[in-house]
């Protein structure tokens, strides 16, 4: 077993999460992997499982890609999901020969060996052969029902849905929801849930605006009758550009259990790639649950993450000028208290290189990585407008995951600590600010 915050591929290159469940007793997540090259290559499905979603047992890959569609330099096994059916696991997945993308099936009975379906392809779509992809599957009264992306030059990425009794025949059902070109062009890795009692649509755009985001949820209305998803509101799921193509799961206590690809496509040329780590590149970020709170998206920490956070606290008040420095823990909370007029900034910094200015004025937070004397990038941070301000970081190598108000509000950034570079301190800029550490 591996305890893993933040899972990893054995060997090999990670993207996109596919396929997580609940089944026999084990939490299981796949992962797109090249286990064969530090870059992006031919995709398999790797496979972990643990009991506790802490402690990780790496398992034989899954999915490697054999038949006719999945064949190519630029093919594979791409993203898809997992749903229990009588007893078995299927894997709904994309099968690529580097042009065009089909829907194929497989399935296993103990959840380790899986073997594939003798039909596949089970679902193709030749209006969007090219780009039709990341299936994702669900149960809903009495049907089986599968959203995917889809793009056709020219024309607005959209996300489509079918329907199936027996999860080998597919019928197309309609075009959902197309995307605002603002918001991007394909939709990558869509996943349609019903939350808090409210349905809720996520997906990872391509291409996105200038004031784009790698996650996005929109919470709505749908109807499977017409069919459409009706958009009401539309949320960043995280602020950061780390946080891409998350896929949630109900796990068997009926939480919305959610994990992303820590990384971006469209931010890896300025960051001349992925950090290679040894013989892997990349990674998961950690399990969040989601939830609906006061007609808002919530992301945070599951609650065997937050356990780990050392309960003894420190109460401190820092005034304007002061300082506190923190030790190299992994996982740092604390929390601070507004009376009266909002005033005061507190700076966090991670090493000599990389900030977050708190600015309660203004109620944002701005992250910024400074190297050679200038901004390599920053990010701007809502901060909730509540009188009681609670931020929780953790910090992974090279992952750095933020959480304001429980998750009202998170930020997900891949950040290169050196160890001799790594100690944390908070200052206070101006005004005074109360803070528990713990």
């Amino acid at each position: 077993m591996n305890r893993m915050l933040h899972i990893r591929a054995e060997k090999g290159w990670i993207n996109d999460p596919n396929g997580l469940c609940f089944f026999k007793g084990y939490y299981h997540v796949f992962f797109q992997c090249n286990p064969y090259g530090l870059e992006w290559a031919k995709m398999h499905w790797a496979h972990v499982r643990s009991r506790n979603l802490l402690d990780w047992e790496y398992c034989p890959l899954a999915l490697v890609p054999e038949i006719e569609c999945e064949r190519g330099e630029k093919g594979g096994c791409f993203s898809g999901s997992a749903i229990e059916k009588d007893g078995l696991l299927y894997l709904v997945y994309t099968a690529s020969d580097g042009l065009h993308q089909k829907v194929c099936i497989a399935y296993s009975q103990d959840g380790m060996e899986f073997k594939k379906y003798e039909g596949n392809p089970v679902l193709m779509n030749s209006e969007y052969e090219n780009d039709f992809r990341d299936p994702k599957v669900f149960f809903h009264e009495g049907l089986y029902y599968m959203v995917l992306g889809a793009y056709k030059k020219g024309s607005s990425g959209c996300i489509l849905l079918y329907s199936s009794e027996d999860l080998l025949s597919w019928s197309f059902c309609g075009n959902i929801f197309s995307l605002d070109r603002s918001i991007g062009t394909m939709p990558e890795c869509p996943d349609l849930f019903f939350l808090d009692g409210r349905w809720v649509l996520t997906f990872s755009p391509v291409d996105p605006g200038y004031d784009g985001y790698s996650s996005m949820a929109i919470i709505g209305t749908m109807d499977f009758s017409a069919p459409e998803f009706k958009a009401e509101k539309t949320i960043p799921i995280d602020y950061g550009k780390d946080y891409y193509a998350s896929q949630s799961f109900l796990d068997e206590k009926g939480r919305r259990i959610a994990f992303a690809w820590a990384g971006s496509w469209q931010w890896l040329p300025e960051f001349n790639g992925f950090p290679i780590m040894g013989d892997h590149t990349g990674c998961l970020t950690m399990a969040r649950e989601y939830h609906i709170r006061d007609g808002g998206f919530v992301s945070e920490p599951i609650d065997e993450i937050k356990a780990l956070i050392k309960r003894e606290r420190n109460d401190v008040r820092l005034l304007s000028g002061e300082k506190l420095s923190l030790d190299k823990k992994r996982h740092i909370g604390l929390k601070k208290t507004i009376s009266g007029k909002r005033e005061g900034k507190l700076l966090f910094s991670l090493s000599r290189n990389h900030f977050i200015i708190f600015d309660f004025r203004a109620l944002n937070a701005v992250v910024l990585n400074i190297e050679g004397g200038g901004i390599k990038h920053s990010a701007n941070i809502p901060i909730p407008e509540e009188m009681e301000f609670s931020l929780s970081l953790f910090y992974e190598s090279p992952v750095l995951e933020m959480f304001l108000n429980n998750g009202e509000v998170s930020y997900t950034e891949c950040i290169m600590l050196d160890d001799n570079d790594y100690s944390p301190c908070m200052e206070c800029i101006d005004g005074d600010l109360s803070l528990t550490c713990f």
